[in-house]
């Protein structure tokens, strides 16, 4: 556990708490800076219009760091999440190690049904299979959440065979379409209510939901049989990986810019997300990519 939590965690764990109280600090920075309050819900989607930028608040905040993110850290839900799988894959491998295929498999049936929590505590009732104001841990919590896409990965690489390029998109074509169909009419029927809270408009979208688990699967299929032969591709595909998690990390600072920029091109409005993703992620690669050959050292403790 020493040499996976030094390998691993520590990998993300620095990052992490770098970043997170870099983004805590922006918002005096800017007050500092002489920029109106404004600045924030610019550059943070979820920034309010009239944001603090008090010292003293930035620093409330920084010390919560451990026990939650806010407004200015949105994105480091997925470190929180990531820290704490990190902190549970040296005991969950050793059971993945001894498990049979049968095994994995009933455990994938158990987490597929749990995908469907979510629209059965939103539409039936939010007090199901053992769930109530005083309990959140019900019949199916213990093989819910995260894991399941660590154990589905597990599986599909070590326990099923590549399938033909013809088998493969024949299935995973159907896979994904559902998927993305489901996704597409429930967030717009959600959308539609002009009522619709945050949590219901969300709630199609939702990385532990079937629907995402179907498109997640297609693509893993069709990912996994593609061979990249060019050295010059092989070159920048081992870049991304490396800097993957600092593009991440940053990412959230750009957001506001990318979107600046697609409106300055007067990107058509169904082209606007996409298009901004590629301005977002291509500067964020280019500024980590040049962190990293110029201060290796040091870029590996600030991006991970």
């Amino acid at each position: 556990m020493k040499t996976f939590i030094k390998k691993r965690l520590l990998r993300i764990a620095v990052p992490f708490l770098l970043w997170s109280v870099l983004y805590n600090l922006f918002p005096w920075l800017t007050g500092v800076l002489g920029l109106p309050q404004s600045t924030m819900s610019d550059v943070f989607a979820y920034a309010p219009i009239d944001a603090s930028q008090s010292f003293s608040d930035a620093i409330k905040n920084i010390a919560l760091i451990p026990f939650q993110f806010n407004v200015y850290t949105v994105p480091m839900w997925y470190l929180y999440m990531l820290i704490g799988l990190y902190l549970y894959m040296p005991f969950f491998s050793f059971w993945v190690e001894q498990a049979t295929v049968r095994q994995k498999k009933i455990f994938l049936m158990f987490w597929s049904f749990s995908l469907f929590l979510p629209y059965a505590y939103s539409f039936f009732s939010p007090n199901l299979l053992g769930v109530s104001a005083w309990n959140t841990f019900g019949t199916l919590y213990y093989f819910a959440g995260f894991n399941g896409y660590l154990l589905l990965g597990n599986y599909l690489v070590n326990d099923v065979k590549e399938w033909k390029w013809c088998k493969t998109i024949i299935l995973s074509l159907p896979v994904f379409a559902i998927g993305y169909i489901a996704t597409y009419i429930g967030f717009k029927t959600m959308t539609a209510n002009p009522e619709c809270s945050e949590q219901e408009m969300e709630l199609f979208f939702l990385y532990c939901s079937p629907n995402v688990a179907l498109m997640t699967l297609a693509f893993f299929l069709v990912i996994r049989k593609v061979r990249v032969k060019s050295k010059r591709m092989i070159l920048m595909l081992e870049n991304i990986t490396k800097c993957g998690l600092g593009i991440y990390m940053i990412h959230y600072f750009i957001v506001g810019l990318g979107y600046a920029i697609a409106d300055a091109l007067a990107i058509p409005v169904f082209l606007r997300i996409p298009v901004t993703a590629v301005i977002v992620f291509v500067i964020c690669w280019v500024f980590v990519s040049a962190c990293y050959k110029f201060a290796p050292k040091y870029s590996k403790w600030i991006f991970g």
